[in-house]
């Protein structure tokens, strides 16, 4: 217990630096923030078009349907802000050598790793995320006040946290494959089925999204708590999906880390 206390307070130690050195660079921070939101304006356009042939999906509206769409990238953002840098596992840190100078520190390799994360569009995931949210249920009628607003920092948060541990479940792949972000994206980009109701979907994509990649836990579930529908007692089991996906990420990796061998360079 005592080894995991220290390895956090190292990590928020680096975290926190590398946000300081993230943020010195304002016209780069702002840049990157600004076109993702442009970005993700694209996303909100294409559901604008889906909702201009019909009036629900499945029995979800169009402001419904929009606010899985901010929970999500919300959660995202986290992901982006905490977890980017496991992506250059294989890539950069493997590939380079440069992993060998990760395994001397006196700190696990993936908070080493994780605190290196400066994604410049994590800001951007939030603003729209957030903005997003708060407009749907405004208009869905919902009061916003203080409890609803942490519900949704805390669960979108928990839903990041989801996410990563899939993303650092899948990186450990790059100990036999260095180029393995293709394999990473495959999954991944199974996050873009959380956009819409879980209930449209056939009984193998409901499995997949709540039992082996639970992308349901990180938007549908809230989602369904905050509007008072089926399912939404759900989102409370999230923190223990994330410790448990965690505990599995940790104990896959340190099992892949002994078959690793360094490139050489």
């Amino acid at each position: 217990m005592s080894n995991i206390i220290y390895n956090i307070k190292l990590y928020f130690m680096m975290f926190i630096a590398s946000i300081k050195s993230m943020v010195e660079y304002r016209v780069d921070f702002i840049v990157g923030m600004i076109s993702q939101i442009l970005y993700e304006l694209i996303e909100i356009i294409f559901i604008i078009i889906v909702f201009k042939n019909t009036n629900s999906i499945n029995g979800w509206n169009f402001y419904e349907v929009l606010l899985l769409f901010g929970l999500l990238n919300i959660a995202l953002g986290y992901v982006d802000l905490l977890f980017d840098e496991m992506y250059e596992v294989g890539p950069h840190y493997i590939k380079d050598g440069s992993f060998d100078l990760i395994l001397l520190r006196p700190i696990h390799p993936i908070i080493s790793i994780m605190s290196k994360s400066q994604s410049l569009t994590a800001f951007g995931y939030i603003v729209i995320g957030l903005t997003v949210s708060i407009i749907s249920l405004i208009k869905l009628n919902i009061i916003i006040n203080l409890q609803t607003i942490l519900f949704i920092l805390f669960i979108t948060l928990i839903g990041g946290i989801i996410i990563g541990a899939i993303i650092t479940i899948l990186c450990v792949t790059s100990f036999w494959v260095m180029d393995s972000n293709e394999i990473m994206w495959s999954a991944f980009t199974m996050y873009k089925f959380s956009e819409y109701p879980l209930s449209v979907y056939n009984n193998f994509i409901k499995f997949i999204l709540v039992f082996i990649l639970p992308f349901a836990f990180v938007s549908f579930f809230p989602a369904s708590y905050l509007l008072n529908r089926d399912y939404g007692i759900f989102s409370f089991i999230a923190p223990i999906i994330a410790i448990l996906l965690w505990f599995v990420a940790v104990k896959f990796w340190n099992w892949g880390l002994k078959y690793y061998k360094s490139s050489g360079s």
